[in-house]
């Protein structure tokens, strides 16, 4: 399932080894403990800095470079799993943005991962009829007043 796939959008981008992704993405890095202990936590990935760990196909490893912000149309997709991990050019990625962080995303997506372990056919059908990639939005999402969505029916005769 996708929250976000717009092929056109412009955003801002960082480039984390080989990881593009927008600035706002919550990206899965390693903090050590006292005891050596590596614990998992989630960041902006444009707060990811030189030599912070982060977890590809072989484990934790070091960052070594970090570039941007970049503004450009690279587009913005923004999938959901299960988890709320996906794997992006073989590093590990949260499904998650600042705009939208695991607080508030996983108790609103709890009805549509249910119905997904349910009937994953059910769910791509409910999604496709109810959710617009491009905005990001339901599709019945009619109108805004500054930043903040009016709840309205976009009705079709």
């Amino acid at each position: 399932m996708l929250s976000r796939a717009d092929g056109a959008a412009a955003a801002n981008y960082v480039t984390i080894d080989e990881l593009r992704i927008t600035t706002g993405h919550l990206v899965v890095v390693g903090r050590t403990k006292t005891n050596g202990a590596i614990v998992e936590a989630l960041v902006p990935a444009e707060e990811v800095k030189v030599g912070q760990l982060i977890r590809d196909a072989n484990g934790w490893r070091a960052v070594t470079t970090v570039t941007g912000p970049e503004y450009a149309r690279d587009g913005t997709f923004c999938p959901l799993t299960l988890s709320g991990k996906i794997a992006v050019n073989g590093i590990c990625c949260s499904c998650y943005t600042t705009s939208n962080p695991p607080g508030r995303a996983v108790p609103l997506s709890a009805p549509a991962r249910l119905l997904y372990k349910m009937s994953a056919k059910a769910a791509q059908l409910l999604s496709d009829t109810m959710w617009d990639l491009r905005t990001s939005r339901p599709k019945f999402w009619s109108r805004t007043v500054g930043d903040q969505p009016i709840l309205g029916l976009a009705l079709a005769f």
